[in-house]
């Protein structure tokens, strides 16, 4: 049996994983029909996996924290059959933005899957427009990005060209030999996979990844945009991720997809499909739950 080549996508929170991942499938000449998705996500409602419905043939989502530490042995049975589907020529695995790299590629070398499946790119998206902020640099890139075939500066747009080369400066201390590459809203051709033997001796397993919180808040009744805006820019610091499905109060009837990484401008855009809730996911670290709660649900009352 030939093992199945898996890519792997990972990067901090709001980086650009999915948009990255989005840009490649949607590409003419990629197998869709011949490809399958794992998205991992910390949150207790899958954002991502939703908007991927139906970009690929077979699609998983491992919800509610990180495949490498909460969910493994659903990651190692769920690449168990997809390594034994004749059908498919290869795996994609967008990894949680609080997961440990390190603990998900010990996981991804499980004695189970040898020579059932072949990690064959692993690819690491760093936010240039957030890299100076507090929640990325307290906890550094540099045990994550050291194992990555491609390294993907996004957001490029964002900063200027000298923060932009200081960037580039410190990943290549994290990494001598990844490809680095630059992209604005994860637009980057990626060059092609080599694959072959690695070396794992060096995994440790060392369980350091980010100590998040990650909750829903529902959001049954339509609300106002901007006071959606201005809530969202007086969360506190540690809030890293907001994302979810709303609706406007100018436009009840439609369905949004909503997303903010720390303060800056939230993105929105419209969703055709359904999802069983409306509401929000929050990430992040040190968070008084209540306090933010009770903000984002004032939201319906006024």
């Amino acid at each position: 049996m030939k093992a199945l080549p898996v890519y792997l996508v990972a990067g901090f929170l709001g980086s650009g994983k999915s948009t990255l991942l989005e840009r490649v499938i949607s590409d003419g000449n990629f197998p869709r029909q011949k490809t399958a998705l794992i998205i991992n996500d910390a949150g207790p409602m899958n954002v991502d996996a939703k908007l991927f419905r139906g970009k690929a043939a077979r699609i998983a989502a491992l919800t509610g924290g990180c495949a490498c530490c909460v969910t493994p042995q659903e990651l190692i049975s769920q690449l168990k059959q997809y390594a034994a589907d004749a059908n498919l020529e290869q795996v994609w695995i967008e990894a949680s933005g609080v997961a440990d790299l390190e603990d998900l590629l010990d996981c991804l070398t499980n004695t189970e899957l040898v020579g059932r499946i072949e990690i064959r790119q692993i690819i690491y998206v760093v936010d240039a427009e957030n890299f100076p902020r507090w929640f990325i640099n307290r906890w550094v890139h540099e045990d994550q990005a050291k194992w990555a075939d491609v390294i993907i500066i996004n957001k490029t747009d964002k900063v200027s060209a000298r923060q932009l080369d200081d960037i580039k400066k410190r990943v290549r201390s994290w990494n001598a030999n990844g490809e680095i590459l630059q992209s604005e809203f994860g637009k980057v051709k990626l060059p092609d996979a080599n694959g072959g033997k690695r070396d794992w001796s060096t995994l440790a397993g060392s369980g350091g990844h980010v100590s998040m919180k990650a909750f829903f808040v529902p959001l049954r009744r339509p609300v106002a945009r901007k006071e959606l805006e201005k809530v969202l820019q007086s969360m506190p610091e540690g809030v890293c991720r907001v994302k979810g499905f709303v609706r406007f109060t100018s436009a009840p009837d439609e369905l949004q997809v909503v997303h903010q990484v720390g303060k800056s401008e939230l993105s929105v855009w419209r969703y055709e499909g359904e999802v069983a809730e409306t509401g929000l996911v929050v990430i992040g670290l040190d968070l008084d739950v209540q306090l933010v709660q009770h903000a984002i649900r004032k939201l319906t009352e006024r």
